[in-house]
């Protein structure tokens, strides 16, 4: 995004906004309340802290199911390469919002250095949603591979690199971002939550209805000396010392 064209605000909450289009990109900031967007063919679901950019030439609307508020701007040049319409939510501290108020202000000011000020301003928020929406990027790829994980519990034959091949990154930059993100590797991560499910399982279960040989191969170990050594160093107890503290 470069140069400002318009910026305006509904400050008081609506429920609907009819169809309209325009020459050139339009940003939108939810200030409060959540609904969706309509935009051409395409449904945004959009809450407060939610910032979306649309394409020029596209009709939109929006239906609230909570009442909004919001604030909108319209700019000549805007680098959106990622897709045609693409959505960022603000960070915990709401610096894009507070950014964007600043330049609603400058704007209706009318200070001599205006432009300087709202083009500086207007960059800031540039970084910043490019840092959020590599921080969306990090953490869709880190739950995606959360979720793949907790679903192969039981399969001692999953693989993790073959599983890493599927995120649409490279392997080594989806293992450094799940370690910085999750503080551990895929591979412990699974361990883990393997130990967890082995926990669970015998607290569940009757005394003697099941060995540990089973819960082992339940929780994805094949060899169930390995288990044992893996939920001792996990717990600070052999697996039969644990069903007995819990039964």
């Amino acid at each position: 995004m470069h140069t400002l064209l318009s910026i305006g605000a509904i400050p008081k909450p609506i429920f609907a906004y009819e169809v309209h289009q325009h020459n050139v990109w339009e940003i939108v900031y939810y200030t409060g309340g959540q609904g969706t967007l309509y935009v051409g063919s395409e449904e945004v679901h959009f809450a407060t802290g939610d910032m979306v950019f649309l394409p020029p030439d596209i009709p939109h609307r929006e239906v609230a199911s909570v009442p909004y508020t919001n604030i909108h701007l319209t700019v000549a040049v805007c680098d959106a390469s990622q897709t045609p319409i693409f959505q960022v939510h603000d960070t915990e501290g709401r610096d894009i919002l507070h950014l964007l108020q600043m330049i609603y202000r400058e704007k209706y000011l009318r200070r001599a250095n205006d432009k300087i000020l709202i083009e500086k301003l207007l960059a800031a928020v540039e970084q910043y949603v490019i840092a959020q929406t590599q921080q969306d990027t990090r953490n869709h790829c880190v739950e995606k591979c959360k979720r793949i994980l907790i679903a192969n519990l039981s399969d001692s034959s999953f693989n993790i690199s073959a599983m890493l091949a599927q995120i649409d990154h490279n392997e080594d930059y989806v293992r450094r971002i799940f370690k910085k993100t999750v503080g551990c590797t895929p591979g412990s991560y699974l361990s883990e939550q393997r130990i967890e499910y082995a926990k669970q399982l015998m607290q569940i279960s009757d005394p003697g209805s099941i060995t540990v040989r089973q819960i082992a191969a339940m929780c994805g170990f094949d060899d169930p000396y390995y288990f044992s050594r893996a939920f001792k160093k996990h717990t600070g107890l052999h697996p039969t010392a644990y069903i007995k503290s819990v039964n």
